[in-house]
């Protein structure tokens, strides 16, 4: 089960299934926030899944134990690196193509979890495949997101 507060930055097609599923698996709205490029999407996502939605990255991961990257992969690294995330905050990338050493080398101390999510996942019947940095561990992988996700 999922403990503590999770961000999810972008939240178009695959950050809104990670969130529905969250949802779907019992995760608590008050749980979860989420920063969009749009105040129009922000509001959207709000009044749809009634989760905290905005459209600042780091007013979303204030407090966050757990933060999801689901930007495109151009903007991946450059929006992590904009972030100010507490040592030991697991940021978890589906940004596709972007490894985990880029993601760590501009998030010092955070324990980097790169998930490869397929597209069942949007009907709750995906897999995922996951890999996380050093400072990583099992935990911070499969109970705190995978295993709520419908991944």
């Amino acid at each position: 089960a999922l403990t503590g507060r999770l961000a999810m930055i972008g939240a178009g097609n695959m950050g809104r299934t990670i969130l529905a599923g969250l949802l779907a698996a019992g995760v608590a709205p008050e749980q979860l926030a989420a920063s969009t490029r749009s105040q129009a999407s922000a509001e959207r996502l709000a009044e749809e899944l009634g989760i905290q939605a905005g459209t600042d990255n780091q007013a979303a991961v204030a407090d966050a134990q757990v933060v999801v990257l689901a930007v495109k992969p151009k903007d991946a690294v450059a929006t992590v690196a904009a972030l100010d995330l507490a040592e030991g905050t697991v940021l978890v990338s589906v940004a596709a193509g972007i490894s985990t050493a880029a993601i760590e080398a501009v998030a010092p101390g955070c324990h980097v979890v790169r998930v490869m999510p397929n597209t069942p996942a949007a009907i709750g019947q995906g897999i995922s495949a996951m890999i996380g940095n050093a400072a990583a561990n099992r935990l911070d992988a499969q109970i705190r997101v995978g295993g709520d996700a419908g991944a």
